[in-house]
């Protein structure tokens, strides 16, 4: 999973993250702050590692597009800095890795 923004700025093809290897996980919050049920997708890492997320959550993903290589998903992230939560947007760029 590469992210392809950074606190919601888009980052130029240079700018990319290394990607970051796990397994996606998709869960439905039913009781939130935001008085509906929200979708909450982790990237974990592999099995025989520590469950513990690699990466901010994203809430109500997307698939926005899908081809043979991978997917690119959208949705929400949260992240505090300052004292302050902040909410912005996020791209990801997701391809399928081979168990080895």
């Amino acid at each position: 999973m590469t992210q392809l923004r950074l606190a919601g700025r888009r980052l130029r093809r240079g700018e990319w993250p290394e990607p970051v290897v796990g397994e996606l996980e998709l869960t439905v919050m039913p009781e939130t702050n935001a008085r509906r049920p929200l979708k909450r997708m982790d990237l974990f890492g592999v099995p025989g590692t520590v469950r513990q997320s690699l990466l901010l959550p994203l809430f109500d993903p997307q698939i926005i597009s899908m081809d043979a290589g991978g997917m690119v998903l959208h949705g929400m992230q949260l992240h505090s800095e300052g004292g302050g939560t902040f909410e912005h947007m996020q791209v990801c760029y997701g391809v399928p890795h081979s168990a080895s």
